[in-house]
């Protein structure tokens, strides 16, 4: 997975992180977090499959990569 240099992700860009200890990737969807990031889970083709009761999660600053910005 190829991805771009880090920056601060924005609203509608796609990131990977660690989650449970599989890589799993999601949107970034608005919150009103200061510095942690909300993101939909629900993106990933596999999402029934991985072992998560929900589908939206917060992500902390420097624990994730983005793949893609809107």
């Amino acid at each position: 997975m190829e991805m771009m240099e880090e920056h601060e992700a924005k609203v509608g860009d796609i990131i990977a992180f660690e989650l449970l200890g599989d890589q799993v990737k999601g949107k970034v969807i608005p919150s009103s977090c200061k510095r942690c990031i909300m993101v939909d889970l629900s993106i990933m083709e596999n999402f029934n499959e991985i072992e998560f009761e929900h589908q939206r999660t917060i992500v902390a600053p420097g624990k994730y990569k983005v793949l893609e910005q809107r």
